[in-house]
């Protein structure tokens, strides 16, 4: 059984990423409109 603490700093980093991920598209797709 893993430690919740653990857990929680692997839920943390792909949160992390998700969040990284959601503003690089999000960036893109203002650009993309913008630039329209």
């Amino acid at each position: 059984m893993r430690s919740w603490r653990d857990f929680l700093q692997q839920m943390a980093t792909e949160l992390f990423l998700l969040a990284y991920v959601i503003a690089w598209v999000a960036v893109l797709l203002v650009t993309h409109l913008l630039t329209k």
